[in-house]
């Protein structure tokens, strides 16, 4: 059960594994982003996201008849099968600067309120870092859009400010 909750367990049992006995997977979890970020009610065909299933299978950590158990793929893990420790250290200064652009623009002082319910409820969805790139980031567009609607529409309401973000990640304040 340890080794099924723990991240650091999962590292160890990838890192030990490739690229000796699995070969590096080169970017292909992270092909998925670019269909993610369409609603399946505008495209009833998209492909399946089974990024849980192959990683299991994968890595031998699902019984090769299994079908329906997902295993996640935490972020870490998925840099480092990927694109190795190298791929851990650029993949994490990025994923570092993503999350400080993205604390630029939703955390400003003195921003609306529509700006801070929009970045408290996007923030909340980036922080699952225990599941794969593209399933935490995919559905951002898709939140951000509808979050700015509703936001839009409250505040014509007069219930809420609206949103606004900073023009420049530079324009927020450091205080």
């Amino acid at each position: 059960v340890t080794d099924r909750i723990s991240h650091i367990a999962t590292l160890a049992h990838v890192v030990e594994k490739t690229p000796r006995s699995v070969p590096f997977w080169n970017g292909v979890t992270y092909a998925s982003l670019s269909t993610t970020i369409v609603p399946r009610i505008l495209w009833p065909e998209k492909p399946p996201k089974e990024t849980g299933q192959d990683f299991g299978h994968r890595y031998g950590l699902l019984h090769p008849t299994d079908k329906t158990t997902a295993i996640n793929c935490p972020q870490l893990v998925e840099l480092y099968a990927n694109f190795g420790a190298r791929g851990v250290l650029v993949g994490m200064f990025l994923l570092g600067v993503l999350y400080r652009i993205f604390q630029r623009l939703w955390n400003t002082p003195g921003a609306p309120e529509g700006t801070l319910i929009l970045g408290s409820v996007l923030f909340s969805r980036l922080v699952l870092i225990e599941s794969d790139f593209s399933l935490v980031f995919g559905g951002l567009l898709q939140r951000a859009v509808l979050l700015v609607l509703v936001l839009g529409w409250l505040s014509r309401r007069g219930t809420t400010q609206p949103v606004r973000l900073p023009l420049d990640v530079g324009e927020a304040s450091t205080t």
